[in-house]
């Protein structure tokens, strides 16, 4: 026989009295005075579907997450690389126009006098 799950009511133990029925054994809960069959005791319907549940949403995550994680830090570690020398090209791009409009600033003052 399996084990005997406690009162789904108070989490207090249960107890077997006649032949597979059980009931909880705190005289203060009510279920103290329903006996039922063990397997029905033991029967949890919500806590079944919601362990089921945190199955399959163990099973979507793991499927969100790279198997490797070696290998996505090496991916990553590359676009990290790519966007630094993007950005520094950026930045030196940006001086190049700068310099640009500083020139053209000092020739338009030129211009001027």
């Amino acid at each position: 026989m399996s084990e005997l799950k406690p009162c789904p009511f108070c989490k207090k133990p249960a107890e077997i009295i006649k032949v597979n029925f059980a009931r909880c054994s705190d005289s203060e809960c009510f279920a103290q005075y329903y006996p039922m069959p063990v397997a029905e005791w033991n029967t949890r319907p919500i806590e079944d579907a919601l362990r089921a549940e945190n199955v399959e949403l163990l099973e979507r995550i793991r499927d969100l997450i790279p198997i490797n994680v070696t290998d996505a830090l090496s991916v990553w570690r590359t676009e990290i690389v790519q966007l630094k020398a993007e950005n520094a090209e950026l930045k030196e791009q940006l001086q190049e126009a700068k310099e640009f409009l500083a020139a053209l600033h000092m020739t338009d003052e030129d211009d001027e006098k």
